[in-house]
């Protein structure tokens, strides 16, 4: 009986000179209603090995956060947090660093900023390109992205 209506144990044994101590504690623990318990909210299972992610990116739609991932043929993956497929983007590359998110038409709309070792993208809540540039292969791998009006960027390849 006491298996059931006690469902989380624990117990300590310490030996000190010659005595034993035995401390246990039982407690009735409501999975249902923990609020540390783990709960899935999806699963999904890509056709590709993921090399870049999960990183999460704020939705500038509803305020939530989207999941972004690079799989091993380098396309370019935007989940929502409930695990559906916005969009999938080919690249040329790998993603070097973090993806960050910039606001580059100061119009409240978020844009992904990144680099691989051959390209400098911008791209736009669907995944289209609003900016896309060329860059040397010796390029040292880091990006810095600021936007100083609606229609210019500055871009710094360090």
């Amino acid at each position: 009986k006491l298996s059931k209506e006690y469902n989380s144990s624990g117990f300590q044994l310490t030996i000190e000179n010659d005595y034993f101590h035995i401390n246990g504690v039982l407690t009735k623990y409501d999975k249902e209603n923990s609020k540390s318990a783990l709960i899935e909210r999806f699963s999904i299972d890509f056709d590709n090995d993921i090399i870049v992610g999960p990183q999460l990116v704020k939705n500038h739609l509803n305020g939530t956060k989207d999941i972004l991932v690079q799989d091993i043929q380098n396309n370019l993956i935007l989940l929502s947090n409930k695990g559906k497929i916005f969009w999938k983007k080919q690249l040329d590359g790998k993603i070097l660093g973090e993806v960050k998110q910039i606001d580059m038409y100061k119009n409240g709309r978020l844009q992904l900023a990144f680099s691989t070792s051959n390209k400098v993208y911008v791209l736009d809540r669907n995944g289209s390109s609003n900016v896309e540039l060329t860059t040397s292969p010796f390029t040292e791998r880091c990006i810095s992205v600021t936007s100083s009006g609606r229609s210019s960027i500055k871009s710094t390849i360090k």
